[in-house]
């Protein structure tokens, strides 16, 4: 029975098919004005009937009846004499006017023919029907029928970039469906046969699409999908040259069940074979022409591609079934160009075709030298198909795996080869999976401005990264949730269960199969126990898991608690960390309760859940939950500690999640073959950038504005150069870098804890610290991994003057460390000591805007590598010069610095965290040389403005010393106890004491606390100056006087008396004191004990000074046994003097002089002969009589 057309309303001369859906196309025939039409018509009687056939796109119906009119105008030209059928392109807006493509045709003979050559062209298609074709409508009715009479009817495309057309001859009619199944009423169905070349020029397969970087015309490669090469194809095709990518009207549909070979491949090398299932067909797609510099498409002339759509199954060619063995590579489906990454597909695999997908990746940075091309994320500029994975009732397993990170397992027997290891990353449910990128390789033309390289980087940078996206499981949310979609692997774990990458990241596997535990480095040297051996991540899953298994890994990672929501760490507590901790928490008893737990010595933790358990355990104050996350952020053991001999000797670098917002530190893992600073600058081409970043854009900024200072630093810093040259430029570079990396003040090594006092704690950190290698040995049981390959830079500026009214005070000015292959490379330093104090008065340095005493530090290796293997290295610090202070006393004039050394005493530990540090000093002091007697001595003639001259001494000392965990609190302490002074090199004044009168200076006394010169044994002595007894602090030089030998009655074989010349700091007045020592002498008491209850005692000891003879006078000297004095009736005087011209050779002269009881003085004159006669004798010393015990 014959459809027959309707009119499509009362009254209206436009007949449609019955069913028209509203708001449609409007398919149907239009009578002219006048007519008087039946009430139906079929098809044959419109062929003979006066009117025109016509095609339109959807019109909505109140839109109809302009749209008539505006027909009958069209139709009523001249031009269109003839006309038998149009296809409008614009019928929804008539008022614009008609424009569309016209068959005309006439009778010829009984039938109706084309009267001239029609084009129905769209895009590049174009359906060519000749001059003379027959046109007939089909026996039920809904089709018109076009029949090639001479010549052929075809379809004509015009490859892209081409200028002549690719005809397919039709085989057997085309049908125009006017009036059949509504789903295809307005399109052409036909037939045509085809081989590999013409589906080439049809664009069949899919592509990938990208641009120039400042836009422009797209650059693209066809990946074909089916190998046709040994065969020909016939498509039935269908079209609707008003709607070319309505994948439900225009089709190309090769025959069901036909199999050819497929360009995808087996991870072992086989092509997989395809059998076109009933839903399968070939669909148009716009092809991308050009881009602006937005990405966006340029408006153009369409262009068709032709893409898959539908289900399609594989197998491979004499597969025999069963379950896949994926560590030997067998029956598995290629993810991409990665042998690593596939599906598991023991037989057989049914892929799903969806067209429409992402296809275009911008182009962020153009090839250059050796770094290749750089693309973004994909977008839906161009399109192309992708496909799912219909799998079994047991799921089909993905595996994936960075190319430059491949997991490896320990080999067979033991082996010290390493086998390749299988990393599953999901198992999809059963039924068709989320469409997914999945092009093949096996066969691609590539076009103009894209090279093969180029396709490489487009498949691991864009295709790749979306793949896992789609295809990793979702983290945490509900089973149900979780079944629609890909599910977290089986649990296996190899045998042993560790496995480790290329680049040297130890995995260690739970029983599950889960990731234990991922070793990112390890230190070098590691340090003592229970600190972790490296950074070692816990329990890692989730997207991090995913992430670290992408090709092409390029993960930063800055904010910390993202990082260990997928993952884990040890902690530790320490008598030093818990110091840290408590005046950070303001309940007494928690800062108790922390101290308990480390009261026996550090305590580790392994995980969150264990410090937690220990923290929070039962009897702990209350307010102790609130102050939880505070001992978590300060308790993380996740360091990495280079360039020692041992654990002491290393510098740590703190990189602890938990503290990197303090510090803005940033964690990179590069495995990809892209410049460092060009994909930091594109978030998109970040792994799972979002998921472990607060805000991708402002991350990207912070990294590009430290590599711009690196760039800039780097002109006039070599030591920037490694950094710059290789890791951000070298695409080649793999490993794992952190950014503003905390360096702990406890961690500084041993001998360079005490420049903790220096350093401002907040902006104290490396500016980078990396790892490129970790060697691991296999073994049968475990791996294990050798320390790394550390490199990293700390480089600390503080160039603000230091400042301070304390007597002393501490600053690092600048610190900076170079280690190259875990070994310090380079290191310089300069700190400052202000001295406002020497032995207790105030100072100002001489030529100088401040007190401030600089030291340059400096890293000396020895060589020594007995035990550790290492270079045993020493760091120095010595003045960078001479410094000379003037000093506010009465006594000193300048103390000059000559030199001087900074050095941190060993001896802290965790239980007494107390830093220990030394500036010793060695110079001269220059005395003043007191009106009247020039005691002290030592000084130049005249004072310059800086001297160097004086009494010498070295080791003069300024102790520092401080808490680790509070290093700012120092107790600075001056100590001359160890003071060694140097006559031989000293200068003393030409008429002083010191070289007029023979004593030997052994030593400069600090006096402290109770001491004072009589419970040293000294007698006071009398001086033609002011002098008084002095009091803590005090100072004095002491010097021995050789007075021969006493003879048997003395207890001691020697007879060595002592001087001592003190003085306190006092800038008002001189405090000045003279002593006298003498054997048996104890307690200032002016006796001296001889064989028990005989003792010699002196009435006075007092100074004769006439420059340049110096007398010392002991009066009244008398022996006393018991309560007699001896002799009775008179007192001995003795003289003690050197040579007046010159000093003598150390020993002493004296003599003694008896003067009986009343015997008087003599007359004035007599005295002053007398005096006269002395010092002749004093001038002629080897004329005189030597008396009993002198010289």
């Amino acid at each position: 029975m014959s459809v027959a057309l309707q009119p499509f309303g009362f009254g209206s001369l436009l007949y449609v098919p019955a069913g028209r859906p509203a708001g449609g196309g409007v398919t149907g025939f239009l009578f002219p004005i006048g007519s008087t039409p039946p009430p139906t018509v079929a098809l044959s009687d419109a062929l003979k009937a006066q009117g025109w056939f016509l095609i339109t796109g959807p019109v909505a119906d109140s839109a109809v009846p302009a749209f008539v009119s505006a027909a009958q105008t069209w139709f009523a030209s001249s031009a269109r004499n003839g006309a038998v059928l149009s296809w409008f392109i614009n019928a929804a807006k008539p008022g614009a006017g008609l424009a569309g493509w016209t068959i005309f045709a006439g009778l010829s003979g009984s039938r109706s023919a084309l009267t001239g050559t029609a084009s129905i062209q769209f895009g590049n298609f174009a359906i060519s029907l000749p001059r003379g074709t027959l046109l007939a409508a089909s026996t039920d009715g809904t089709t018109l029928a076009f029949t090639a009479a001479t010549s052929p009817i075809a379809v004509a495309v015009t490859p892209f970039g081409a200028r002549t057309p690719v005809n397919f001859p039709i085989t057997g009619p085309l049908l125009l469906n006017l009036a059949g199944d509504a789903a295809g009423v307005g399109c052409a169905a036909f037939s045509f046969a085809t081989n590999a070349a013409g589906l080439d020029s049809l664009d069949v397969g899919m592509r990938s699409y990208s641009a120039p970087p400042a836009g422009g015309y797209a650059q693209t490669a066809l990946h074909r999908p089916f190998d046709f090469s040994q065969c020909n194809v016939t498509l039935a095709a269908t079209l609707d040259p008003l709607d070319p990518t309505n994948h439900d009207r225009s089709f190309l549909v090769p025959a069901s069940g036909t199999t050819v070979p497929s360009f995808y491949r087996s991870a072992a090398g086989p092509a997989w074979h395809a059998t076109f299932g009933s839903d399968f067909s070939f669909v148009l797609a716009s092809r991308l022409a050009a881009v602006d510099s937005k990405g966006t498409p340029v408006p153009g002339n369409p262009v068709y591609t032709i893409v898959p759509s539908g289900t399609v199954d594989l197998a491979l060619p004499g597969a025999t079934g069963g379950a896949a063995v994926a560590s030997t590579l067998g029956p598995t489906l290629m993810g991409g160009l990665s042998p690593v990454e596939y599906f598991n597909a023991p037989a057989a695999a049914t892929l799903v075709f969806v067209p429409d997908q992402p296809a275009f990746a911008p182009t962020v940075s153009a090839a250059d030298k050796d770094v290749g091309r750089t693309f973004g994320a994909l977008t839906g500029a161009a399109t192309t198909a992708w496909a799912s994975i219909v799998a079994p009732s047991d799921g089909t397993a993905y595996f994936s795996q960075p190319d430059q990170a491949v997991l490896h397992q320990g080999g067979p027997s033991g082996s010290s080869f390493l086998a390749y290891l299988p990393m599953q990353i999901s198992t999809l449910p059963a039924g068709a999976s989320t469409p997914f990128p999945l092009l093949p390789y096996g066969s691609v033309a590539i076009g103009v401005g894209m090279s093969l390289h180029d396709l490489g980087q487009f498949e691991r940078q864009a295709w790749s990264p979306k793949r896992l996206a789609t295809l990793q499981p979702a983290p945490g949310g509900s089973a149900a949730a979780a079944a629609n979609g890909p599910q977290p692997p089986p649990g296996k774990a190899p045998n042993p269960p560790c496995g480790t990458t290329r680049q040297g990241l130890l995995l260690r596997f739970g029983d599950q199969g889960s990731w234990a535990d991922l070793t990112l480095a390890m230190s070098a040297p590691p340090p003592d126990a229970p600190r972790q051996p490296g950074l070692i991540l816990q329990n890692v899953a989730g997207k991090l898991r995913a992430a670290l298994q992408t090709n092409e890994l390029f993960l930063v990672v800055s904010a910390g608690d993202l990082l260990l929501a997928d993952s884990d760490m040890a902690y530790e507590l320490s008598t030093e960390r818990v110091d840290v901790i408590n005046p950070k928490i303001s309940d007494q008893p928690c800062q108790q309760w922390l101290l308990g737990l480390v009261k026996n010595g550090a305590v580790a933790y392994p995980n969150l859940a264990a410090l937690k358990s220990a923290v929070l355990a039962a009897g702990v104050p209350p307010a102790m939950a609130s102050f939880f996350d505070i001992v978590r952020t300060y308790a993380g053991d996740f360091s990495l500690f280079a360039a020692g001999a041992a654990g002491a000797d290393a510098w740590e670098f703190d990189l602890s999640p938990w503290r990197w917002a303090e510090h803005q530190t940033i964690l990179i893992f590069k495995f990809c073959n892209k410049k460092l600073s060009q994909a930091a600058a594109d978030p998109s081409q970040w792994s799972a950038g979002d998921a472990f970043n607060a805000n991708t854009a402002a991350m990207a900024q912070q990294i590009g504005q430290i590599i711009v200072d690196a760039r800039t630093r780097q002109q006039t810093d070599t030591d920037l150069t490694y950094f710059v040259d290789t890791v951000l430029d070298d695409p080649s570079w793999n490993g794992i870098i952190a950014l503003n990396a905390l360096v702990p003040l406890s961690g500084l090594p041993e001998q360079m804890r005490a420049l903790a006092a220096g350093i401002d704690p907040a902006a104290f950190k490396a500016h980078h610290v990396g790892v490129s290698v970790t060697p691991v040995t296999p073994g049968a049981q475990s791996f294990t991994a050798a320390p790394s390959s550390i490199f990293g830079l700390i480089d600390y500026q503080d160039p603000a003057p230091l400042q301070s009214s304390d007597d002393y005070a501490f600053k690092v000015n600048t610190l900076k460390v170079l280690i190259t292959n875990s070994q310090v490379a380079g290191f310089s330093s300069q700190v400052e000591l202000l001295v406002n104090k020497l032995f207790g008065e105030r100072v100002t340095q001489i030529g100088a805007s401040d007190n401030n005493l600089g030291f340059n530090g400096y890293y000396q290796k020895s060589g020594d590598t007995s035990g550790s293997g290492k270079e045993v290295g020493t760091y120095r610090f010595v003045t960078s010069g001479p410094a000379a202070y003037t000093v506010a006393s009465r006594v000193l004039e300048q103390v000059a610095i000559t030199g001087a050394t900074f050095v941190t005493l060993p001896g802290s530990t965790d239980q007494n965290p107390v830093v220990n540090a030394t500036f010793q000093l060695d110079g001269a002091i220059a005395f003043l040389p007191q009106k009247g007697f020039d005691l002290f001595s030592y000084g130049p003639e005249t004072v310059a403005e800086t001297i160097e001259q004086g009494l010498c001494y070295r080791s003069l000392a300024v102790e520092m010393s401080f808490n680790e965990a509070t290093p700012s609190y120092q107790t600075f302490a001056f100590d001359a106890s160890k003071l060694v002074v140097d006559p031989a090199t000293s200068l003393a004044r030409a008429a002083s004491l010191v070289s007029h009168f023979p004593m030997k200076l052994t030593a400069l006394i600090q006096g402290l606390g109770s001491v004072t010169p009589d419970s040293l044994g000294f007698m006071p002595v009398e001086m033609p100056i002011q002098s008084s007894m002095v009091s803590a602090p005090w100072f004095a030089l002491r010097f021995d006087l050789d007075l021969g030998t006493p003879g048997a009655l003395a207890a001691a074989t020697g007879f060595n008396a002592g001087l001592l010349l003190a003085w306190a700091p006092n800038s008002n007045d001189a405090a000045i004191y003279c002593g006298l020592s003498l054997p048996g002498v104890s307690g200032g008491q002016r006796a001296i004990s001889l064989e028990g209850v005989i003792s010699l005692v002196f009435g006075g000891i007092s100074f004769v000074v006439a420059p340049p003879t110096y007398l010392i006078q002991l009066r009244n000297i008398a022996l006393k046994f018991l309560s007699v004095s001896f002799p009775p009736n008179g007192q001995i005087n003795m003289t003690l003097f050197g040579n007046p011209a010159q000093q003598t050779s150390g020993a002493i002269g004296w003599f003694a002089a008896y003067v009986k009881n009343g015997a008087g003085g003599g007359s004035k004159k007599q005295q002053q002969v007398l005096q006269q006669q002395r010092r002749a004798r004093l001038q002629q010393p080897e004329q005189r009589k030597s008396l009993p015990g002198g010289s």
